[in-house]
């Protein structure tokens, strides 16, 4: 998961809620469980004229080793401003390890869909995700790993450039 989710700018007065898909991958090997605390978000919510301004669709939920999924938030602002809300999500491992957490930080602003000149600038949503780096497909098949999306960063032309990966072989085979 990206640090922070900048949504872009949404003007005010929406009859709906734009909605943003907050793409979920567990990239392990158990099948892990998400809760969101949205009490950050019922309180933003209740200093807002009890408006729904963010709301969380799917605040619950499991994925299954290697599986993607999205987190679906709902952005409606009442007022030409900047929102914020911070949501820890606690992980779990469905068989047992404790929990850990994570924060889902989601910053959003409202213009006045009248004063074009005050829109702010667009933030690109999907930009800085992480890439997907492995793809296993059916049992029998081989693992397939693309080693052009690993950032080797800036590499000058005959300069020697290391990166330390870790490949586990899960299979007997």
């Amino acid at each position: 998961m990206k640090e922070i989710y900048y949504l872009p700018a949404t003007p005010i007065g929406l009859e709906w809620a734009v909605t943003y898909p907050i793409e979920i991958k567990n990239l392990g090997i158990t099948k892990l469980k998400y809760q969101i605390d949205t009490s950050a978000l019922e309180a933003l919510n209740e200093n807002n004229y009890d408006f729904r301004i963010f709301e969380i669709q799917n605040p619950e939920g499991t994925l299954a080793a290697n599986d993607t999924q999205y987190i679906y938030c709902l952005f409606r602002p009442l007022e030409a401003k900047e929102y914020s809300v911070d949501l820890p999500i606690k992980i779990s491992d469905i068989e047992g390890p404790s929990p850990h957490s994570h924060i889902l930080k989601l910053r959003g602003v409202g213009y006045h869909p009248e004063y074009e000149a005050q829109k702010p600038e667009e933030v690109k949503f999907y930009e800085d995700l992480p890439k997907c780096r492995a793809y296993v497909g059916e049992e029998g098949q081989m693992a397939a790993f693309s080693y052009e999306s690993i950032d080797w960063g800036e590499v000058e032309q005959n300069q020697v450039k290391n990166r330390f990966v870790i490949l586990y072989n899960l299979h007997p085979t």
